[in-house]
């Protein structure tokens, strides 16, 4: 697939999803989860699980899907449990496809998985005063920072682009300014910021897996 017809309607809709959100308006919890479902019908145009079996392929199709589920469960307030499980289990099925496609870690780099999220959730937790809120944020960030460095292990055992690592990266930081903005205090960017690295780095991620579907 071209990118420009991969980027070039993605990036209209997550356009259209950051300006309703700026403007507060109603439009945004149905423009929300638009660009997802714009990767999810370029992927499945192109790859067929049931002709072409592939883990990885399949493990990211869930994730992206997953992430569809995420947005609209969590643009209904009463359902944002339901919302927040399902990215756990979307970064889930982003490790596992990245797993599936490079292997398991050497034994001595598994705790390396875990460093960054570690840094983030003792700085993270030293300012929230919602002890309750504790016990997500280190399982959240356990999971995401294994995300995304099994992203970096997959390119680079591979030795592919690092458009998987650099997508994990940016949904790493998507996910940090949300955590920041929900348990330490609101910051005036958050939407924005959040939003900008969360489609660009779904988008990323798909396009990877798109770029492989060739090889």
């Amino acid at each position: 697939m071209h990118p420009l017809l991969y980027f070039g309607p993605f990036l209209a809709l997550s356009a259209a999803s950051i300006y309703a959100r700026a403007r507060n308006s109603n439009a945004y919890y149905y423009l929300k989860a638009f660009p997802l479902f714009w990767i999810i019908a370029c992927y499945v145009l192109t790859y067929d699980p049931f002709a072409q079996p592939n883990a990885e392929r399949t493990l990211i199709l869930a994730g992206l899907v997953l992430g569809v589920y995420g947005d609209l469960f969590l643009a209904a307030k009463p359902l944002f449990p339901a919302g927040f499980v399902c990215f756990l289990a979307g970064h889930a099925a982003y490790l596992a496809a990245f797993l599936a496609a490079a292997g398991l870690p050497p034994l001595w780099a598994g705790p390396l998985f875990l460093i960054p999220g570690l840094i983030f959730s003792v700085v993270l937790s030293r300012r929230t005063e919602k002890a309750s809120a504790r016990a997500i944020v280190w399982s959240y960030s356990a999971l995401l920072s294994a995300m995304t460095v099994g992203a970096a292990y997959r390119d680079l055992s591979l030795g592919a682009a690092p458009w998987m690592t650099v997508g994990a990266l940016l949904f790493a930081i998507s996910d940090g300014f949300w955590s920041w903005n929900r348990f330490v205090r609101p910051l005036a960017s958050a939407p924005f910021a959040i939003l900008c690295n969360y489609y660009l780095g779904q988008a990323l991620i798909g396009w990877a897996a798109l770029r492989t579907l060739t090889a």
